[in-house]
């Protein structure tokens, strides 16, 4: 067979699969899509200009001013740094590789819906405000109501190893695979065989059913009806969102303005770039004395520590190359490593350098303003 007529065979088996079961495909790349969503999160964590390892705690302290019920939860989580971030990692790398692959679905689904809650908490008075000064709801009460779907509509059946290791006999402990997994006989019709599918209780229609296959199925079938327990599963998750809704109602009735915490934290809320051109000109070749890209330009620091950006200038209105002669911040930051100057920059290219900052002393929030000098 030509990998080009094996290609058309998969194509044909995925078309019947979806006549068959158009709801449980549909459901499954739901879970595909899930599964991207958290590989681009593990993305950001892997990304070294991020910062995520090194940047954590101040972050994780950042949101106490934010988070329902106080504080409290968020200087826990900064307390511990590394064990938090590397469990959040880990957490994003399973969930991940979970709904992509669909292995341990419903477990990847109650994992994601319990973390989902807990950064809906920390995140509270920055999104989920209705007053406003929140930007919006946020997106974990959609990635709650998604954990939901994917949860009581069963995902996991299709381009999932959960559906096959089932269907293969290569599932132990039938009763929990039933949780972690959600297997199940698929839909079908006559049209199955030619899938490689075979008909629930059709005997010689497909791949003959290995015997622990059977016995795993008769297992959950003599159980009570699983989807009576998929029911009250949704339904406590239900009742559980409205608790968490209720007391954040209270909460805010009680305190609807809270007031801000003491500052803690030297934090970073802007970079601004102001371009001294040669001769005293406001305008000239690295275009007008603005900042043209930043990267780290917002986050927090321990008071006295040092703080980590990206900056870039791009010569861009010029006819010449220009010669930066020096690089220079406003107190109270100090550059304690920089790029070397006198750095040219050649015309329609952009320069782009690491700065290290030491900070202030005193907790706050401030703007960084760099000077550049050019020849």
């Amino acid at each position: 067979m030509t990998p080009l007529a094996g290609l058309a065979g998969q194509v044909a088996r995925v078309r019947i699969l979806w006549q068959r079961d158009p709801k449980g495909m549909a459901i499954d790349l739901l879970r595909v899509g899930m599964g991207l969503v958290w590989s681009l999160n593990l993305l950001f964590i892997l990304t070294p200009s991020n910062q995520y390892f090194p940047m954590f705690q101040s972050m994780a302290a950042s949101y106490g001013a934010t988070s329902l019920g106080g504080a409290g939860f968020a200087n826990w989580v900064a307390g511990y740094p590394v064990f938090f971030a590397w469990a959040i990692a880990v957490l994003t790398a399973y969930l991940a590789v979970a709904f992509l692959l669909g292995v341990t679905t419903r477990l990847a689904c109650a994992t994601g819906a319990v973390a989902s809650v807990a950064f809906l908490v920390t995140q509270f008075y920055s999104t989920f405000a209705v007053d406003g000064t929140g930007t919006d709801v946020g997106p974990h009460p959609l990635y709650i109501l998604i954990y939901l779907i994917l949860f009581a509509a069963g995902a996991g059946q299709y381009f999932a190893l959960d559906h096959w290791m089932w269907v293969s006999g290569k599932a132990r402990f039938p009763r929990v695979s039933s949780w972690v997994a959600s297997p199940r006989d698929l839909p079908c019709n006559a049209s199955c065989v030619a899938a490689g599918y075979r008909a629930p209780g059709a005997a010689g229609t497909g791949p003959a059913a290995a015997a622990s296959e059977n016995r795993g199925l008769a297992a959950v079938r003599s159980a009570p009806s699983r989807a009576n327990g998929r029911w009250a599963m949704l339904a406590s998750f239900v009742v559980a969102l409205l608790i968490v809704a209720g007391v954040a109602v209270a909460l805010r009735s009680v305190n609807p303005t809270p007031a801000p915490p003491a500052p803690t934290m030297v934090v970073v809320e802007s970079a601004l770039l102001v371009i001294n051109y040669s001769g005293g000109a406001a305008q000239g070749a690295l275009g007008p004395a603005q900042q043209d890209g930043c990267w780290g330009c917002q986050g927090s620091v321990q008071p006295g520590g040092t703080y980590v950006l990206e900056e870039m200038v791009t010569n861009s209105h010029g006819t010449a190359s220009v010669n930066v002669t020096s690089v220079t911040v406003a107190p109270p930051f100090s550059i304690l490593s920089s790029a070397k100057t006198p750095h040219v920059v050649p015309v329609g290219y952009m320069w782009m350098f690491v700065v290290t900052l030491g900070t202030p002393d005193v907790p706050g929030d401030y703007t960084v303003l760099f000077t550049f000098s050019t020849a």
